[in-house]
């Protein structure tokens, strides 16, 4: 799967779950301050990741998932 596909996939997760369609997204973008995610956010976000990319994020990863590169970065890895 390329870069660019990873992304929009991301950037539909994060509309749907956080209604950020107004948001600029770019792979800097920093999904904790940007959308105000707390550890239940980060979670679930985490969750529905896993989910869309069929992956398992340990936990050491879900803790570097901070901006949008670092997801896409994750899961280029393990897809």
């Amino acid at each position: 799967m390329e870069r660019t596909q990873i992304f929009a996939k991301v950037q539909d997760i994060l509309i749907d779950k956080y209604g950020t369609s107004d948001v600029e997204l770019t792979e800097e973008t920093n999904m904790v301050e940007t959308f105000g995610l707390d550890s239940l956010d980060s979670v679930e976000l985490v969750m529905a990741i896993e989910t869309e990319f069929d992956i398992k994020v340990d936990d050491d990863e879900a803790t570097e998932m901070i901006t949008v590169k670092s997801a896409i970065d994750i899961i280029e890895k393990k897809v």
